[in-house]
């Protein structure tokens, strides 16, 4: 236990906050039943305050493990839920609520793929199921029965439970400097994120799981950590750290190698915050790194790889420059597919010049849907095609810059988290016809899919034919 407790612990982390830019983190380790936490840097900057083991983060994706525990139970619980089992079908379980845009994936999606992003909405199963909300589920099933009493889902929840004093602000790094950006109430992410926590509750998560503690059965656990999928196939191999594997997805969990050891572990990340808890199974050691940046999961997979080479006794000389290797990581991901980088990936013989565009923009404009994302109405701004999305919890805008072929743009993405204007993105986008007419938009909103969001292109009706009921709209 003299990892965290060693004299130059401190001063070596607070190195690192500065390289990325976090004003301050919270750790906790635990090895053979011993548990030791520790704080570096400060919770608020201005008025200033230390962090310590108690102050809460949004710890993001990393909610998930918890989501996946809890229908683990569910699956478990035999006598009053025996039609829940990693097998069953959805749309068995929730016949009136879930319909995918296809009859067979409707049919065939299973609990055990709505828990490894194959799709989405394990707290609706959970509440219809059970008749509770998931919040209610959550603190009766595991908070409460491992003395979890700071955690909270939503921040709203931690503020009426009196502990906004310890909530630490939350920063990103735009413009050169940091900036305050508020706690987000975000009741639409329940169950995949938005749940405060301190590392000194949360080790008691990370305990009962590696010692198979209740609430949680050694066959729970296996379940959970037991890898389904390759995250991000194809696209992860070359961009592999020294020593480390391709990342498989278990149920709100994620399996990595690192020097032979296998790491089960589920980072999270939102604007101004982020987390990654582990446990590495044969060396009885696991943990959590919770801190108040856009970089804090990348700070807890130096800390956790740093701290395996102790454990494993890897000469100094031997080790690898992790900071660096993230560092690099972090600014590869912010140019790779910026400007002239993601107009050659949209076309590779690119030299620098666009198309002009021909076809009129009044052409492309209109209601687009999409089931998940719901509508984008695409509008002209300024000669440019142009969405304005902030009407949502995430909102955004989006101006489009043509490419070629008067199909293939560039969505220039920008968007805000209160007052503050984040470092803007941007998206390969594309527009699909049907003879001369434009019938879908596609946007690259999520970068571990494959492919686009693709959103069907809606026609209102004039008002003497919307008079008629039953016809608000129509697909083109």
């Amino acid at each position: 236990m003299d990892i965290i407790n060693a004299p130059d612990f401190e001063d070596h982390v607070q190195e690192i906050l500065d390289l990325l830019h976090t004003p301050g983190l919270a750790i906790a380790i635990i090895q053979d039943g011993n548990i030791e936490s520790k704080a570096v840097g400060m919770a608020s900057l201005e008025p200033p305050k230390p962090v310590t083991p108690d102050t809460l983060f949004d710890i993001a994706s990393s909610s998930k493990s918890l989501t996946a525990a809890c229908v683990a139970l569910l699956v478990e619980d035999n006598e009053r839920y025996p039609q829940v089992q990693w097998d069953s079908k959805v749309s068995s379980l929730l016949p009136d609520d879930f319909v995918m845009a296809e009859k067979r994936y409707t049919d065939d999606i299973t609990v055990e793929d709505i828990l490894c992003h194959r799709t989405g909405l394990p707290s609706h199963l959970i509440e219809k199921l059970t008749g509770q909300t998931f919040e209610d589920f959550l603190h009766q099933h595991i908070l409460k029965p491992l003395g979890m009493t700071s955690t909270h889902l939503q921040p709203d929840a931690a503020i009426a439970a009196g502990l906004e004093e310890r909530m630490a602000i939350q920063y990103t790094w735009v413009d050169e400097q940091l900036k305050a950006v508020p706690w987000m109430q975000t009741p639409e992410q329940q169950g995949c994120g938005s749940i405060f926590t301190s590392v000194n509750d949360y080790i008691k998560y990370v305990q009962a799981m590696t010692d198979r503690q209740h609430p949680f059965t050694n066959e729970i656990v296996t379940a959970v950590t037991t890898p389904r999928i390759i995250a991000n196939p194809g696209e992860e191999i070359n961009e592999l750290g020294p020593r480390s594997s391709p990342t498989l997805y278990a149920l709100g969990w994620e399996n990595i190698w690192y020097r032979g050891h296998k790491v089960i572990q589920h980072n999270g990340l939102i604007t101004g915050s982020g987390s990654l808890h582990f446990f590495v199974p044969d060396l009885n050691f696991g943990g959590v790194v919770l801190a108040n940046s856009d970089t804090a999961s990348s700070i807890g997979t130096v800390l956790v790889k740093e701290m395996l080479d102790l454990l494993i006794g890897i000469p100094v000389r031997e080790r690898d420059e992790h900071v660096a290797l993230e560092r690099g990581k972090i600014e590869k991901e912010k140019e790779q597919l910026r400007g002239d980088a993601l107009k050659k990936k949209i076309w590779p013989t690119f030299d620098g010049t666009t198309e002009p565009q021909k076809i009129p923009l009044a052409s492309y404009t209109g209601e687009y849907w999409n089931a998940g994302y719901h509508g984008l109405r695409v509008q002209i701004k300024n000669e440019e095609l142009f969405v304005d999305a902030t009407d949502r919890s995430d909102g955004f805008v989006l101006q489009f810059e043509h490419v070629r072929g008067q199909t293939m743009y560039v969505a220039h993405l920008a968007t805000r988290c209160g007052d503050v204007e984040l470092e803007p993105e941007e998206l390969e986008a594309e527009f699909r016809f049907d003879n001369d007419r434009v019938v879908k938009m596609g946007i690259n909103l999520e970068f571990v899919l494959e492919d686009k969001i693709w959103f069907d292109r809606v026609i209102r009706p004039s008002s003497r034919e919307s008079s008629r009921a039953g016809e608000a709209f129509t697909w083109v």
